[in-house]
């Protein structure tokens, strides 16, 4: 009797130690699963991916928000903390831009001796022009007109894209937002992802970068 309750009790002693080993093993893979992507991860990542220099990067709410500077442009990098996925690009300023308005805020507020001398007249106005002795009494003016400036043909909009995505163009489209122009246009890059590119008509800027979220 007492040998079959020995025996009972080794097999119960032997099944709970395999469910505690099964638990300790499934415990371990969701820590592994938690982790994710680090930093240092996303940041090399971004680096290899869009050959820029990352300067700063955070996290939030599970996505990493990456400033890269690619050139002499900052972008604005989304990135899915678990999958690793780019889930937009956006354009932010030119860095000539950034290191203008940091040169800018260091100047004083006196004005120069030149400034103080000489004012260049603005766009459009009407500016005096210099009178013969013999011409007193008479009034003439010269009236400076500037050129309106010229709309990025569709071609031009599309070559634009294309150096921002490789791939194949599915669709140019030009819209009016807030009364500007702005082309879009759809590029399949050659990892089946599409693309929209955002290209202010006028100067030919890049905008924005957005990528369609696979279902």
């Amino acid at each position: 009797m007492m040998g079959r309750k020995n025996w009972l009790f080794m097999i119960g002693a032997g099944v709970l130690l395999i469910a505690i080993l099964i638990g300790v093993q499934k415990w371990q893979e969701g820590s592994v699963a938690a982790e994710a992507l680090t930093k240092e991860e996303a940041q090399r990542m971004v680096e290899e991916k869009y050959s820029g220099k990352v300067l700063n990067i955070t996290m939030e709410d599970q996505q990493f928000n990456v400033d890269l500077e690619r050139g002499d442009v900052i972008y604005k990098v989304l990135i899915d903390g678990n999958s690793g996925e780019v889930l937009s690009l956006e354009k932010l300023q030119n860095k000539e831009t950034v290191d203008k308005e940091t040169a800018d805020s260091k100047k004083t507020d006196s004005p120069s001796k030149e400034q103080i001398e000489e004012t260049p007249p603005k766009p459009n106005e009407k500016e005096p022009v210099q009178q013969n002795p013999g011409d007193q009494g008479k009034v003439t003016e010269s009236i400076k007109t500037e050129e309106p400036p010229k709309k990025l043909s569709e071609n031009e909009a599309v070559q634009i894209a294309l150096t921002q995505i490789q791939g194949e163009i599915d669709d140019v489209e030009i819209r009016n937002i807030n009364g500007a122009a702005y082309y879009f246009v759809e590029v399949e890059s050659g990892d089946d992802r599409e693309g929209l590119v955002q290209i202010h008509a006028i100067t030919g800027e890049v905008k924005s970068i957005t990528w369609d979220e696979e279902d």
